[in-house]
């Protein structure tokens, strides 16, 4: 595991954290031009901190030690890959801290509760951001919530399970009943950056309706991919007892036989944790079908369902 560098500057002024950070990004390649930014108004009167972080997706939460405290993070864009800058949950224009970012030259404010996304970047290029205490705010030790890294993107969302039941007919409700179970469901995904590099510490949440007439999740559960961008995990769907809807099926494996199921209709939808669920609403315009088999039992004679 790459260990993250840590740098503490005294007395070099900041100008110089941020040249450092630049010398530790830049060897990727030796093509990249960046003006040093131009900082020296801004009085530091305890040492910047610098970490330059690795190639994955961060989510940092770490607080101001004073009102004089400068945190700084670089990250380099070793394929040209999108990056990503953002403060989930958090109003901007409410918090005693800023975050800023280095771009043309000069420190812009990150404002807004929208991502911050890098999006022509070279491969080896440096993001360079930094988090200090508002001047016009009181002092607060409360963390701050930053994250910054590739723009992470989610593929091949699914549920599986290892029930081999197939006796409640797909199609019979609003939702396509791809899966059927009794209680055993497992979620995988797969994370990437925008370059289809696997990406590690993106996160990947599930909410689970464990009925039709569910208007708000009745389950919800996240996990964070790995470094070869994998999120696996399982899901405690439960058993149910009664069903809300029955139906009927021949078992072609038995000559006058049909079974009865009773069953809820559950369903499921997936997102990345920390931006997709603001546009689920058109990114998701419907909820992926789950038979939760309740009840099950073989009948004599034959109907109309295969």
């Amino acid at each position: 595991m790459r260990k993250k560098k840590v740098y503490r500057l005294v007395s070099l002024g900041v100008a110089a954290v941020a040249m450092l950070v630049w010398n530790a990004g830049a060897t990727a390649s030796t093509s990249i031009q960046v003006s040093v930014p131009d900082i020296g108004a801004l009085p530091v009167t305890e040492e910047p901190v610098l970490k330059e972080l690795a190639d994955e997706f961060h989510y940092l939460s770490h607080k101001l030690t004073s009102k004089q405290s400068a945190h700084y993070y670089g990250f380099t864009a070793r394929r040209g890959q999108k990056v990503v800058l953002a403060t989930p949950a958090v109003d901007l224009d409410t918090v005693p801290w800023k975050l800023e970012y280095h771009e043309n030259g000069t420190w812009k404010e990150k404002r807004g509760k929208f991502p911050q996304v890098f999006s022509n970047l070279r491969p080896g290029d440096f993001v360079i951001v930094r988090v200090t205490h508002r001047e016009d705010k009181t002092y607060s030790a409360n963390p701050y919530t930053v994250v910054l890294g590739s723009f992470p993107v989610m593929n091949d969302a699914n549920v599986y399970t290892s029930d081999m039941v197939k006796r409640v007919p797909a199609a019979d409700t609003s939702r396509v009943l791809g899966v059927q179970t009794y209680s055993d469901l497992q979620f995988r995904a797969k994370f990437t950056d925008s370059t289809g590099h696997p990406l590690k510490g993106a996160g990947a949440m599930i909410h689970l309706f464990l009925k039709a007439g569910s208007t708000s999740p009745d389950l919800k559960k996240y996990a964070f991919s790995d470094y070869e961008g994998n999120v696996n995990f399982d899901i405690p769907l439960g058993k149910c007892s009664v069903g809300e809807m029955s139906v009927r099926q021949n078992e072609p494996n038995a000559e006058n036989r049909h079974w009865l199921s009773t069953y809820n209709v559950a369903g499921w939808y997936a997102f990345e944790v920390f931006f997709e669920s603001q546009k689920l609403t058109t990114e998701t315009p419907y909820v992926l079908g789950i038979a939760h088999i309740c009840s099950q039992r073989l009948e004599k004679g034959t109907v109309d369902r295969w």
